[in-house]
């Protein structure tokens, strides 16, 4: 049995397992995993890839677990990301009156690459509008997963070693900002065509001086100071963000890029350096500086905040931020590219469950819509994976697992009754979260029973409570 009492961490432990746990395998697992049925294995089970030992390590006591959501001793389902729905299906807020979402029953899935355990999402009522936040919320999830799946595929087809995902954020001074909020208005949203403008050209374009014989380079590209000097192309992911994550209504324009760390160059990838760090970071830093006053001096826009005493440029420098994440870190992976197409409104739905009193979200934020753009060969992937296919991993509207992006199977439904039964059967309540850098196990609060027990139309009179905490 797994001790389901205290949060559980995924991620972290990809490679290792427990002591004395053992697995027995049936004719299906043993299948998928190539080994013989009925053979028990200790230690890393063989045949299983990095997220499959993951899986697996956190996920022993579901290897028996039985659709049968009421019968007593039933092994825990994992509700994905229920404090977020509880958040974001009816906040609080006055400004969300008319966007409420209402929960009919839960949907049980299990992953097709390696199918423990169950996830269980919310379905919603017809009634549940698009406009209200945890729908937008599952929209962007499912946009940046596309994106996803398409990388997970030329990297398997690919046969890529070593990949690292490439997670940054390049920040605009609050002098820039205020200029392209007070002009991001209207049908037209000028500022934020000349903000991808900007980003285009950083991305690919050096900064130039002088004509003819007498033309200089001054600033590379971004995408030239990421190769190195190696031949080909990079690729990326980009999000504009307009707003600030702590206090919504407050202007805070930046990028968030995901890059690859491999370089594609007629036909075949090859893996780039990842080290922006010290010196390094500082060089990446002054590149998109140039950009910043470039931009600026062509506007009319003083930047004193990158300025010395005298006004001159000091080595004051923007703030840019630079992680590489491991591929084999997915669920870590997954959780940024859905972070980063987030809507704003979530985030305005978040602050305003905390800030009861404050004020509707202003035009700019309220119209604004999170849209990801790729460079590079991200453009590409009809090319390097095959337009057939790739045209059908567009269309695909599968939920993508939690733990390793792979495709979720419906197995089932949960109903209310099925949840009384799990409380009255003592069977451990969980929920998985994101929380302090990890995916985790957490068990239920009572908040979060209660919210199971009463968001659903078979309601008995008065709303359901439950004594677990």
């Amino acid at each position: 049995m797994c001790n389901k009492s205290t949060e559980t961490e995924y991620g972290s432990q990809v490679g290792g397992r427990a002591p004395g746990n053992s697995a027995v395998f049936s004719g299906e697992h043993a299948r998928r995993l190539s080994v013989s049925p009925g053979a028990v294995v200790d230690g890393v089970s063989p045949g299983l890839s990095p997220i499959q030992r993951l899986k697996r390590n956190f996920n022993e006591c579901d290897l028996s677990l039985e659709l049968n959501f009421s019968k007593p001793g039933s092994k825990p389902v994992r509700w994905v990301g229920l404090r977020k729905i509880r958040e974001l299906l009816n906040p609080e807020h006055s400004w969300f009156d008319d966007k409420q979402g209402k929960i009919l029953d839960w949907e049980a899935y299990q992953c097709e690459e390696f199918p423990k355990p169950i996830f269980a999402y919310p379905r919603l009522s017809l009634i549940t509008p698009g406009s209200n936040p945890y729908k937008l919320s599952n929209k962007a999830s499912q946009s940046a997963m596309k994106s996803l799946k398409a990388l997970k595929v030329v990297a398997e087809t690919r046969k890529l070693e070593s990949i690292k995902v490439l997670d940054s954020v390049f920040t605009f001074p609050s002098e820039i900002t205020s200029w392209l909020n007070t002009r991001n208005h209207g049908f037209t949203r000028d500022s934020e065509a000349m903000a991808w403008k900007l980003w285009r050209e950083f991305w690919s374009k050096p900064i130039c001086e002088g004509r003819g014989k007498n033309r200089k380079i001054i600033s590379t590209s971004l995408e030239e100071f990421l190769l190195e000097g190696k031949k080909g192309k990079l690729g990326c992911h980009v999000n504009l963000h307009i707003w600030s994550t702590k206090v919504p209504a407050v202007p805070h324009w930046h990028f968030h890029v995901l890059a690859l760390n491999q370089s594609y160059n007629n036909g075949n990838f090859t893996e780039i350096g990842h080290y922006l760090e010290g010196e390094r970071l500082k060089e990446l830093k002054r590149l998109w500086k140039a950009r910043l006053l470039n931009f600026a001096g062509k506007n009319g826009i003083d930047v004193a905040s990158l300025k010395d005493k005298k006004g001159e440029n000091g080595e004051a420098l923007p703030v840019v931020h630079c992680r590489f994440v491991d591929w084999l870190d997915m669920p870590r992976i997954i959780h940024k590219f859905q972070y980063v197409n987030r809507s704003p409104i979530e985030d305005y739905a978040l602050y305003s469950n905390k800030n009861p009193d404050c004020a509707d979200p202003p035009a700019w934020l309220a119209g604004y819509t999170n849209r990801a753009r790729c460079y590079g060969w991200f453009r590409e992937y009809g090319q390097i994976i095959g337009k057939l296919e790739y045209e059908e991993l567009k269309e695909e509207k599968a939920k993508t697992c939690p733990l390793c992006s792979g495709k979720l199977a419906k197995v089932g439904t949960i109903h209310q009754s099925d949840i009384e039964a799990m409380l009255h059967n003592g069977t451990p309540m969980l929920s998985l979260e994101w929380h302090l850098g990890k995916l985790r196990n957490v068990p239920l609060s009572k908040t979060d029973i209660d919210f199971l027990l009463n968001q659903h139309l078979q309601k008995t009179q008065g709303p359901l409570t439950t004594s677990q905490s």
